[in-house]
């Protein structure tokens, strides 16, 4: 099934295709639009409704909806749209129409008769209104699938950034590099430890590409797939249906959940201690001076998405990401080093926090000292003092793995005077760091 739309956009044909492509040979693309009705719509008109003002401005790629906006004077095409659900929702009055006696043949040749009968005029609104923005939706879909498409995959990430300021994004309501000159120490409530592990993967992600001009659109917009941000900060795919591995709808929408509602919005940060060098950083980003105990609010960019929707089961197919920077956020100020956290499967979310943070530590020295007790605060990971053995094997998994991916080079507990479990938690462990890779 093909639809037109033609003339001011209130009017629209159904139709085959072979007489849909007939009649749009006798227009230009500025008195008519038109479109397959391949993705399919399972949910409520709401819904429907809502979807399709969210991404209206992908309707501006088409010069129809160009010319109506430029005609009717709209400021937007949001508004033209809501103009156009309120003139089919008021197009008829309370009664009925009746439609008219229908006869047509099955695909045998046998004739079927359809006689007519009277319908509620509430019930031709609701499924004319459907249709409307079904198309809509239906040419939405097709500018979202053009951008998937054109937009680069990215292949894989081997650096952090470095700036003090980004090193810091990691503290999430703790305070844990010492050896770190500026402490902005930065509160995300109400997020699990796998939502933190994923949300600052995808921010260093992101904060990758834009130091390296990756997927750059312009100055200031950059633009990624969820599809394939996932895949780079190593989310494990599971097992999907009848289709192999892939990525659980569920999972795509935390992603867009934590892109959307956490690092897209500004971060509440105090700033614990700052020196010279810190505050030229952050006055560049924020435009203002800051000093010690201040709070500051910390949002370098903006993020918007567009979803492509597997219309069968109403579940994210994939997704267009678009970065947009603050005005006073200069790419250029960032500088990165190299790293192997991105190479191992995002799979332990305590581990891959406990990474981010060695990580950091390998650029301030060539080794740092900790506890068993600070590292299972910096991995998130509550403490069991009923079964003091698990404890000691998970702290002892946790520097074996970085050991083994080579984000440390080595580390040595030493020995404590204590017997019970406490004083082992508060014994010293170092930290040894290779300088040579990076």
């Amino acid at each position: 099934m093909w639809a037109l739309l033609r003339e001011d956009g209130s009017e629209f044909l159904l139709l085959q295709e072979d007489r849909f492509k007939e009649i749009l040979r006798g227009y230009s693309e500025q008195d008519i639009v038109g479109v397959e009705l391949k993705h399919t719509w399972n949910k409520s008109i709401e819904e429907l409704e809502k979807v399709v003002l969210e991404n209206a401005d992908f309707l501006l790629s088409y010069p129809f909806f160009q010319k109506i906006i430029t005609k009717g004077n709209f400021s937007n095409i949001k508004d033209y749209i809501k103009q156009e659900i309120e003139r089919i929702k008021k197009s008829r009055k309370q009664g009925e129409t009746t439609i008219s006696r229908v006869e047509t043949k099955k695909p045998d040749g046998t004739p079927v008769v359809y006689e007519s009968k009277p319908i509620p005029n509430e019930k031709i609104i609701e499924l004319e209104l459907f249709i409307k923005l079904w198309i809509y939706y239906n040419l939405i879909q097709e500018k979202i699938k053009k951008e998937i498409k054109r937009t680069p995959k990215i292949k894989n990430i081997d650096k952090l950034p470095a700036n003090s300021i980004f090193t810091n994004l990691q503290n999430l309501n703790k305070e844990i590099i010492k050896e770190s000159k500026t402490k902005v120490v930065f509160k995300v409530e109400g997020l699990k430890t796998s939502q933190v592990a994923i949300m600052l993967s995808l921010y260093y992600a992101i904060l990758y590409c834009i130091s390296e001009g990756i997927n750059q659109e312009d100055s200031r917009t950059f633009s990624f797939n969820l599809d394939n941000l996932m895949e780079i900060i190593g989310l494990p795919k599971r097992r999907w249906g009848d289709k192999g591995r892939g990525y659980s709808n569920e999972q795509k929408e935390e992603v867009l959940w934590l892109l959307g509602n956490v690092i897209g919005q500004p971060l509440r940060g105090e700033i614990r201690s700052i020196n010279e060098e810190g505050r030229e950083i952050i006055k560049k980003l924020l435009g203002t001076d800051v000093s010690n105990n201040d709070i500051l609010f910390f949002n370098p960019f903006a993020v918007f998405y567009s979803i492509l929707y597997d219309g069968e089961r109403g579940y994210i197919k994939n997704a267009n990401i678009k970065v947009v920077l603050h005005p006073l956020f200069s790419p250029y100020e960032i500088y990165s080093f190299k790293t192997n956290i991105f190479k191992s499967e995002l799979d332990d979310p305590h581990y891959r926090i406990f990474a981010i943070w060695l990580a950091n530590g390998k650029r301030l020295g060539k080794k740092t000292k900790t506890t068993p007790e600070e590292v299972f605060s910096i991995a998130e990971i509550d403490i069991d003092y009923k079964h003091p053995d698990r404890m000691k094997e998970k702290f002892k998994k946790l520097l074996d793995r970085a050991k083994k991916e080579e984000i440390i080079e080595d580390y040595k507990i030493e020995k404590y005077s204590g017997r019970n479990f406490k004083d082992w938690l508060e014994s010293k462990c170092t930290i040894f760091f290779n300088q040579r890779r990076g």
